[in-house]
């Protein structure tokens, strides 16, 4: 579980998707817990699933975007990669 506040297993999403194997044959699911993450993400990873806990209050917001002006802030719930 992935926790802005430090509630959970990881601060970062970034950080959750480093422990996991380079590769699985089922999904690996990664709950995101609500609150405001500002990290550039890179996923080199196979079956991933990012689940956040509320799609109003679960924000990524991409670091060198919002420092450019241009702030990406997708909050659906879940993505499959």
């Amino acid at each position: 579980m992935v926790a802005a506040d430090g509630s959970g297993d990881y601060k970062t999403i970034q950080g959750a998707i480093n422990s996991l194997s380079d590769s699985s044959a089922t999904a690996r699911t990664i709950f995101i817990k609500k609150g405001t993450y500002r990290e550039k993400i890179f996923i080199e990873k196979h079956n991933i699933i990012f689940e956040g806990e509320d799609k109003e209050k679960t924000t990524i917001i991409d670091l060198l975007q919002e420092m450019n002006g241009d702030v990406i802030i997708p909050t659906t719930g879940v993505w499959l990669l």
